[in-house]
């Protein structure tokens, strides 16, 4: 069981828009996955942006063996995590920004009864960064380029962003590295038709935890694709989507992607991952906040995956 809700204060500019979103989910044994996140615009001109992620989880996870593939061990865990993530950003004229990250967080990663056993045989294939108790903290810089009309539901304009972050071994257990590149662009056709693309790429390097790798599937990037299956030191994407306004509040969208993982010692290539669907718009706000509901196969999934969240892929 659980909820979700979010606030949202417009500023008189739909390009900046301040929020507070949260989400909770709870189970019968115990177990929480939560979040809340702020995200303010401050200053007379709007153009300091305080966007800020706070989660707690106590909650079971599955561990895949690393890799492009869908062979491996299979570990089921669980995952005591907490997380503090603050991003402070201001938009320059021109649309361009600059800002910075502070992030931590503590884990604890276990497994119980016979998968103690299977544990065993996974550090000493995959090595063991990332169980056990340990905490972590990491400082980044991020750069960017942000002509979108609205960021909820946008409809004309580009993005496009780069991150670097460094996890610091003096504060920390682990000591690596995370950059990402992410470039969006959206054309308006007829009748407030959109049409988006997306190409994003992520690399890690160092002692990086197995839960913090790059990695595709999820409801954003190549929906229909578990996530976590695939995971590596690079990561490329690219998806499509076409969105289209039906009656009152309602739209639809049809999409498709592509992507894959490699490592830097072995790169061995498998089947190109790629998904496709279609899903469903609600707008729920005059901040053009949308509820979705999207419908998505693989060509690794059997079956389809269903996603239902607040907010765009892209």
């Amino acid at each position: 069981m659980g909820a979700a809700g979010g606030f949202y204060f417009p500023t008189g500019d739909e390009r900046r828009v301040s929020s507070v979103t949260f989400a909770v989910i709870y189970t019968l044994r115990n177990q929480v996955n939560a979040y809340v996140s702020p995200r303010f615009y401050i200053g007379s001109d709007k153009r300091t942006y305080l966007n800020t992620s706070v989660s707690y989880r106590y909650y079971p996870y599955t561990y895949y063996t690393p890799g492009n593939s869908d062979d491996g061990f299979r570990l089921s865990y669980k995952m005591n995590q907490l997380r503090v993530d603050f991003q402070p950003q201001h938009e320059f004229t021109n649309n361009w920004i600059a800002g910075g990250r502070v992030l931590f967080r503590y884990t604890d990663n276990t497994v119980t009864g016979a998968a103690k056993h299977v544990l065993d045989s996974v550090k000493l294939a995959d090595g063991d960064v990332g169980w056990g108790k340990h905490f972590q903290t990491a400082v980044g810089i991020l750069g960017a380029y942000d002509s979108r009309d609205n960021r909820f539901w946008t409809m004309r304009g580009l993005m496009a962003k780069m991150t670097l972050t460094q996890h610091l071994a003096g504060v920390g257990k682990y000591s690596y590295g995370k950059a990402t590149f992410d470039y969006r662009h959206f054309f308006t056709t007829w009748r407030e038709q959109v049409i988006c693309w997306q190409v994003f790429a992520e690399a890690a390097w160092g002692d990086v935890p197995f839960y913090d790798r790059p990695t595709l599937g999820g409801e954003d990037m190549l929906r229909g694709i578990n996530r976590n299956v695939f995971t590596g030191d690079f990561l490329w994407a690219a998806q499509v989507e076409y969105r289209i306004p039906l009656f009152w509040r309602i739209k639809m969208s049809v999409f498709c992607a592509a992507g894959d993982v490699y490592d830097y010692s072995s790169p061995k290539y498998d089947k190109i991952k790629f998904s496709y669907g279609l899903g469903v718009r609600v707008k729920l706000n005059d901040s053009k906040m949308h509820l979705r509901f999207d419908v998505a196969k693989g060509n690794y999934n059997r079956l389809p995956e269903c996603y239902l969240t607040v907010s765009e892929a892209f």
